[in-house]
């Protein structure tokens, strides 16, 4: 084959519309190009606010109106300050949660097609699609995330949505949780310092829960429970600002995910939101669920979670109010095949091989 003919099919190539995905998180949102192995850009879901100069988060709105013009200051920033495309040349596909308010996602729809005039425009669930990037069917899907944990179970390919679970355990609370722990420490061992702690912002609790916390074990956790004397973790020295220090104390570190185990008023907890879940699905579909779960969201990240989860899980199960409904007898859990926080973006990834683009849809 000449070269005229090889720069006849370059341009067929690049005439092609490049298929953009964007998984939009309350904290972050994923950007990327598909063929790309990673998202292109992992940012805070932020603006500037125009009257007061300072940050605020998209989905931080009081009507319609002011959620449409977050929405179109955010994308405008995401097409033309981090990937630099021109959104009339792309296709969008909207990695989104299955309980997304229909509101917010007409509104975003009207800003994709409206204003930044894109034009193919398709959204996908995102428990269904972190299936994909598995090569499965079924599993128990749950996103932990910033401000909620969701949990939808998928069964061949079917979201069985009248089990799904969701309560509000994620980031956010694990980041309330230390510094209320912070603060009954340095009260009795450091008053001066509980202004300093007071004046945390939300960037630097996070900074310390990603870099300084862990899920402990599921032994220790119950001899913490039990009131036992145990040799802590290490302290670590956190330094804020470039000039003050502040000790993070090993009880700390270790007790800080606990607020996502520990049994509320209504014994809820990430783990009894997946037996819950498993009561509502129908019997013959039990066995299949526990032995596929699937754990994504920035929270899924954290060192230990997998592992208590599942040690939970099979304490749990010998509770009356579960045992005498669910015969099942194991758990087992997969391995995302990228960061948990970004499983969904893969997934989403992965339909565009699926989904034949003849026609736009929504």
């Amino acid at each position: 084959m000449d070269q005229t003919k090889f720069n006849f099919y370059d341009k067929i190539v690049s005439l092609e519309k490049k298929v953009v995905i964007v998984d939009i998180g309350y904290k972050y949102t994923k950007f990327g190009i598909c063929g790309d192995p990673q998202p292109r850009c992992i940012i805070p879901t932020i603006i500037k606010d125009t009257q007061s100069g300072k940050s605020k988060n998209v989905f931080k709105y009081d009507t319609i109106e002011e959620l449409y013009n977050n929405l179109v200051d955010f994308f405008y920033y995401l097409y033309f300050k981090r990937i630099l495309l021109s959104p009339k040349d792309t296709k969008v596909i909207i990695v989104e949660s299955l309980l997304t308010p229909i509101q917010v996602r007409e509104t975003l729809a009207k800003v994709l097609f409206c204003h930044m005039q894109i034009s193919y425009l398709l959204l996908v669930p995102s428990h269904m699609v972190a299936l994909y990037t598995l090569a499965v069917s079924t599993g128990l899907v749950l996103d932990i995330g910033y401000k909620e944990a969701c949990l939808i179970p998928v069964y061949e390919g079917y979201p069985v949505l009248h089990a799904y679970q969701s309560f509000p355990l994620g980031g956010l609370a694990v980041e309330k949780n230390i510094k209320r722990l912070l603060m009954e420490h340095y009260e009795k061992e450091m008053p001066s310092k509980l202004k300093l702690i007071e004046n945390l912002t939300e960037k630097q609790l996070e900074d310390i829960k990603v870099r300084l916390c862990f899920v402990t074990t599921f032994e220790r956790a119950q001899q913490i429970l039990e009131n036992k004397v145990l040799t802590p973790p290490p302290s670590v020295e956190y330094r804020i600002n470039g000039t003050e220090l502040l000790t993070i104390p090993g009880k700390v570190r270790e007790t800080a995910f606990e607020v996502l185990f520990d049994l509320d008023a209504d014994e809820i907890s990430l783990p009894t939101m997946i037996l819950n879940s498993l009561v509502e699905c129908a019997t013959d579909m039990r066995k299949s669920l526990s032995e596929s779960i699937l754990l994504i969201g920035g929270t899924a990240s954290t060192l230990g979670i997998k592992s208590r989860m599942l040690a939970e899980l099979k304490s749990l199960i010998k509770m009356p109010k579960y045992s005498k409904k669910l015969y099942v007898d194991d758990f087992k859990m997969h391995e995302s095949p990228s960061h948990e926080n970004y499983t969904a973006w893969l997934g989403g990834k992965n339909i565009k091989s699926r989904v034949k683009y003849q026609i736009g849809q929504i």
